[in-house]
């Protein structure tokens, strides 16, 4: 019975570490498909993956740039959910 109970915590550990390498992999395609877009105000919104979701953080001019990394973003295959906490900001003055 103990030996079931330490197979049960590897393979809940080994399933941790296999999501983590995947969050990972969603994170860094996410933000390489911002970076790449075209638009250089993309280029300072972070993305962070946790379980499958991806929110976006950072600022950008207008909500048409907002909307522009949503979907540069959801690009990414794999990720469950977008989390668009990007702030519009007017530079205007």
């Amino acid at each position: 019975m103990v030996a079931t109970i330490k197979r049960f915590e590897k393979a809940s550990t080994l399933e941790g570490v296999v999501r983590a390498n995947g969050d990972e992999r969603l994170q860094r395609e996410a933000s390489e498909s911002l970076r790449t877009s075209g638009y250089a105000m993309l280029t300072s919104i972070s993305c962070r993956v946790v379980d499958g979701i991806l929110t976006l953080r950072g600022s950008v001019p207008t909500f048409y740039l907002k909307q522009i990394a949503q979907h540069y973003a959801s690009r990414t295959t794999g990720v469950k959910e977008i989390q668009n906490q990007v702030s519009v900001v007017d530079t205007r003055g």
